[in-house]
């Protein structure tokens, strides 16, 4: 799955890659990852090594996600964005929200808070039957950190059930999907604007309806003025500082009057909502479903 990019060949390129037109590709870098759980009770733990790029100690099966059955505990990791966030859902049920401090963004910040709000539940880390990672865009090390967790926290708990039970769902949504749930009201529309840095922004569209989301945009990275076009034809924003920086010599606050500006981050509640959908914004949940679905998107 591609980022598509839209970008003048003059402009300075920062979202990922040097070349001017070229697409931005998810990271297709290996993730390692593997839990040190060795009993059904253990606490959360990921090893240092999680987190190295490298080749991992064995490939995961390919999974399909039955989203039509409700998972037992569901767990959710949104870091594309500071603060990061983790939410734990419980039969379906309301997701409970944790919001860390801005200066916490490791997995060794994650995996502390994520036990304890399985535990604060009623659950234990093999009851999670589901993991929900924002992939995106964002945050380049934010995001590693996240990817790397989820995917660490899917095959240690693969590892620790035993017979012939299998390990949790590995979903990956993205980020600004999860953003334009949780900000817009079901009948609204919104460009989704993050700062790429450089002169330039992430960008997508999205509207709301009763039974989920619409995207009108997929996500991009361009040059500030590549988002006039989409950016004159919506009336919201959700939108960073960054980005509307960014966009000041092409679109100066003055002339942003008509437009409602919304700031506020992706959590990782709005994305176990998506994942409780009968269908994803785009494609299918087979198509979301496993480590390569939770690759960064940068």
């Amino acid at each position: 799955m591609l980022l598509r990019v839209r970008k003048k060949k003059t402009a300075s390129n920062r979202c990922g890659l040097r070349a001017a037109d070229r697409p931005i590709r998810q990271d297709s870098r290996p993730t390692e990852g593997r839990s040190t759980l060795g009993q059904a009770d253990a606490p959360l733990r990921l090893p240092h090594e999680t987190l190295q790029m490298t080749e991992p100690r064995r490939p995961m099966p390919a999974q399909a996600c039955d989203t039509a059955r409700m998972p037992r505990l569901a767990v959710a990791i949104e870091t594309s964005s500071r603060p990061s966030s983790i939410a734990v859902s419980v039969d379906g049920g309301a997701p409970e929200l944790r919001v860390l401090d801005e200066s916490c963004s490791h997995a060794s910040d994650l995996l502390p808070l994520l036990d304890e709000i399985v535990r604060h539940a009623g659950g234990k880390p093999v009851d999670v039957e589901r993991i929900v990672v924002g992939t995106g865009p964002g945050s380049y090390t934010g995001l590693r950190v996240g990817s790397s967790t989820g995917l660490g926290l899917s095959m240690g708990l693969s590892d620790a059930l035993a017979g012939d039970e299998t390990g949790p769902e590995l979903i990956g949504i993205s980020s600004f999907e999860a953003l334009a749930h949780a900000a817009l009201a079901p009948g609204e529309r919104a460009a989704v604007l993050r700062n790429a840095f450089g002169g330039s922004v992430y960008l997508a569209a999205y509207g709301r309806t009763p039974e989920g989301l619409i995207q009108f945009q997929e996500p991009m990275c361009c040059a500030a003025e590549e988002a006039k076009e989409i950016l004159g034809s919506e009336r919201i924003w959700l939108a960073d500082a960054g980005a509307l920086k960014a966009i000041d010599s092409v679109i100066p606050e003055a002339d942003r009057s008509r437009v409602e500006l919304r700031s506020q981050n992706p959590n990782a509640s709005a994305l176990l909502e998506l994942s409780a959908l009968p269908a994803p914004t785009k494609g299918t949940w087979d198509e979301h479903c496993g480590p390569d679905a939770v690759k960064p998107l940068y």
